[in-house]
C-alpha cells in the first residue's frame, strides 16, 4: 500500500509512505521524503456578488491514485501573487522522483480543491482528468474539469456546472469553499470516462437555504460533459385515476433514454411490487398497470433512476 502526504502549510518535500508485506507476514511502514518544487498556500478566493471571500484551506492532498508505478496526486497551492492553482504531481515510486506542473490563471481566477483520476487508454499512459472548483470577482463558485496528458500538456478547462449565486452562509466575511470534490474512473467503459462531483454556489429553495452550496454530479468523456445528476424525467408526471379501481396509468416525459424503475411500496415503506424496469424512449411515455390482487389501502408509487428518486406519489387502491 502506498500513501502520500504534503505539508499543509507548504514545503519543498512530499512524503511517501510504503506499507510493506501488508497481506501477510510482518508489515512495516516506511517513509521517504522526496524533493519537489516548493509550494505554499495561496490567499482566499474572490467571488462575484459578494465581498465575502472563499477559504481555500491549505495545501493538503485530498486525491491520489496509483497506476503502472506512478502515484498521481493533486492539491491546490499558490501559482503566483496569492492566486490558487492546481498542483499536479507524478511520483515515480521505483526512483523516488517527482515530476510536477501547475495549472491556473494567475490574476484572473482561483482554482482549488482538485481531484484526479486516470484518463488513459493504456496501462502505460499517465493521461489524467482533473475536476476542480473555480471562482473569481466576476464568477460565482463553479465546477470545472481539465485534462493533462503524458507530456504535461493541459487542455482548456471545460465548464461542468456554472455557479448560480454567491456563497454567504457563515457569520464572518470568509466563507467555507468546497473540499467536496470527488472523481472516479468508469472502469466498465470501453473509452475513457470519469464521474465527478463538485460543489457550486446555489440556493436550496425547498429548505429556505440561500447563498449556499449544491453538489453537481457529471460524467465526462473526452472533455465533453455526457450526463449530470439532474433528473432526466420531466416534471409533468401524471398518475391517474387516483383512487385506483382497476387500471392505473402513469404518463411521464423523458429528456433522454435512461433506465428507470417504477415500484409500489406499502404505507410502511415495504416494496410490494416492481411495476416496470426498462429504458423508456425520450419523449412522452404512457404505461398502464392492473391493480391485480393488491389489497385496498394507501401506497407510494416511486419512479427512480439508479438510486435517485425522480418522482413519488401517494396512491389509494380501492375494491
Amino acid at each position: 500500500m502506498y500513501f502520500v502526504s504534503s505539508e499543509s502549510s507548504g514545503d519543498n518535500e512530499i512524503i511517501l509512505w510504503d506499507l510493506t508485506d501488508d497481506m501477510s507476514g510482518t508489515p512495516a511502514l516506511n517513509s521517504f521524503a522526496i524533493s519537489t518544487t516548493a509550494y505554499s498556500p495561496a490567499a482566499d478566493a474572490f467571488q462575484a456578488g459578494s465581498s465575502d471571500q472563499l477559504d481555500n484551506g491549505d495545501c493538503r492532498i485530498q486525491s491520489a491514485f496509483y497506476l503502472n508505478g506512478i502515484l498521481h496526486f493533486v492539491f491546490h497551492s499558490d501559482i503566483g501573487d496569492g492566486w490558487n492553482g492546481i498542483n499536479y504531481q507524478r511520483l515515480y515510486v521505483s526512483d523516488l522522483e517527482i515530476a510536477s506542473d501547475m495549472f491556473g490563471l494567475q490574476g484572473s481566477y482561483d482554482y482549488a480543491y482538485p481531484a484526479v483520476a486516470s484518463f488513459s487508454k493504456t496501462a502505460n499512459s499517465p493521461n489524467v482528468m482533473i475536476a476542480f472548483l473555480r471562482s473569481s470577482e466576476d464568477t460565482y463558485p463553479q465546477v470545472r474539469v481539465v485534462n493533462c496528458d503524458q507530456d504535461f500538456t493541459w487542455s482548456p478547462s471545460a465548464l461542468v456546472k456554472e455557479g448560480e449565486t454567491f456563497v454567504d452562509f457563515l457569520s464572518d466575511n470568509v466563507e467555507r469553499w468546497g473540499d467536496y470534490t470527488g472523481i472516479s474512473r468508469r472502469h466498465n467503459s470501453a473509452d475513457p470516462r470519469i464521474w465527478l462531483a463538485g460543489c457550486y454556489g446555489a440556493d436550496i429553495n425547498s429548505q429556505n437555504a440561500f447563498n449556499t452550496y449544491k453538489t453537481w454530479v457529471a460524467e465526462v468523456s473526452g472533455g465533453s460533459i455526457v450526463n449530470t445528476d439532474e433528473p432526466s424525467i420531466g416534471k409533468d408526471v401524471r398518475v391517474f385515476p387516483n383512487p385506483v379501481y382497476d387500471l392505473l396509468q402513469v404518463v411521464f416525459t423523458m429528456t433522454e433514454r435512461e433506465p428507470i424503475q417504477i415500484e409500489l411500496f406499502d404505507a410502511d415503506g415495504r416494496l410490494v411490487r416492481l411495476l416496470y424496469r426498462d429504458a423508456p424512449k425520450a419523449g412522452e411515455n404512457r404505461l398502464t398497470f392492473n391493480k391485480g390482487v393488491l389489497a385496498p389501502g394507501t401506497y407510494i408509487l416511486s419512479i427512480r433512476s439508479n438510486t435517485q428518486i425522480l418522482h413519488n406519489e401517494k396512491l389509494v387502491i380501492l375494491d
